[in-house]
């Protein structure tokens, strides 16, 4: 129907492009087959691809080589698969495991890692239970504070437990448990009573160091789960 018709932002005719790939074997002639990975969508979704892109190299070390193009490459700084690539074939990650979710009980990055591997023609089971945060520096001591996100994105608002449900929950801890509140500027995330607030003023790598350092985490499904997953 669409006859080569970028109907979604160019989206369309490379996955097109992309199941013509999955219709025919991929055969590995001994060189790293270099792949450049595309994903414009949320950050969470860029955290739990670390875990697929894990997975592959796990299970096929030295067969391909990777680079990412993201919005959000903060996610990948300093992880050792990621490499800058030139001639790289694309492929546009997704993960269409989501519309089984009423008939199949899987990890989110289990998706990724089947797409990933349809694409590519290879087996690629999910070989860790978590994404895979890099850094540069190591952590430091873990500090008496615990995180909370309380918001989120207005797309799928059953992601979201509602700000008078995580208020209650400061006020019956007030005295016990320190939090400090975090979230996107751009995002729903109205401000809490009673926490320390750094709405708006932190940059992924930023909420990535305050989550290694932070007791705990509580939030809903959202990039902070899957980051407190990985750390």
């Amino acid at each position: 129907i669409c006859q080569d018709i970028n109907v979604d932002l160019g989206e369309a005719a490379e996955i097109r492009s992309q199941w013509a790939r999955e219709a025919g074997p991929v055969y590995y002639d001994g060189k790293p087959h270099k792949i450049l990975l595309h994903t414009n969508q949320s950050p969470g979704d860029a955290v739990a691809i670390t875990g697929a892109i894990y997975s592959l190299h796990k299970m096929y070390p030295g067969r391909f080589l990777t680079a990412i193009q993201t919005p959000w490459q903060e996610v990948f700084d300093y992880n050792p698969h990621i490499d800058l690539l030139s001639d790289a074939e694309s492929l546009q990650v997704h993960y269409p495991a989501i519309h089984e979710s009423n008939s199949r009980g899987i990890h989110f990055m289990q998706g990724i890692c089947e797409h990933i591997g349809a694409a590519l023609g290879v087996i690629v089971p999910l070989l860790t239970n978590r994404p895979h945060l890099y850094f540069d520096y190591p952590a430091s001591s873990v500090e008496d504070f615990w995180l909370i996100c309380s918001g989120g994105k207005k797309d799928f608002t059953n992601k979201l437990w509602g700000h008078h449900n995580y208020q209650a929950l400061v006020d019956i801890l007030a005295g016990d448990v320190n939090f400090v509140q975090v979230g996107g500027i751009h995002d729903d995330h109205e401000p809490l009573f009673g926490v320390e607030c750094m709405l708006g003023r932190t940059s992924l790598r930023d909420l990535f160091d305050l989550t290694r350092r932070a007791r705990g985490v509580v939030c809903g499904v959202s990039l902070m789960m899957h980051v407190a997953a990985a750390l």
